[in-house]
């Protein structure tokens, strides 16, 4: 019975870690749509790192974008434990659910990558209890 828990747990973490790398096209995709609308014309991506690097916040859109990437891999990273039966990652995804939700949240991802943290969340909870 345990061991089931787990391997679902497993399964809910392969689920979620697609979403990670989705927020990103979305939060860039979205950042195109308002700095087209602020701009009255179509803004291209390149226009669009370039007002990043303007006013000094490349370095934490390529920070975001990175941290989306780590979520993803680490999200697989527990899926494969957890379907292995190794007992520690159930309890290290529930941490690490948390904090790709907030992260994804407050800094870059937005509701698309905390869907990702909350399914890895319950992914975890579920190995765990």
């Amino acid at each position: 019975m345990k061991r089931d828990r787990l391997r679902w747990g497993g399964f809910l973490a392969y689920t979620g870690a697609p979403f990670f790398v989705i927020s990103i096209i979305v939060a860039i995709t979205l950042m195109l749509v308002i700095f087209s609308e602020g701009a009255g014309r179509p803004v291209s991506l390149d226009e669009l790192f370039a007002a990043f690097d303007e006013i000094g916040a490349l370095g934490l859109l390529y920070l975001g974008i990175l941290l989306q990437i780590i979520f993803f891999i680490v999200a697989l990273a527990l899926g494969f434990c957890m379907r292995g039966n190794v007992k520690w990652a159930a309890p290290g995804a529930v941490a690490f659910g948390i904090l790709a939700m907030v992260t994804s949240f407050v800094f870059f991802g937005g509701i698309v990558g905390a869907v990702g943290g909350i399914l890895v969340l319950v992914g975890g909870v579920l190995g765990t209890f």
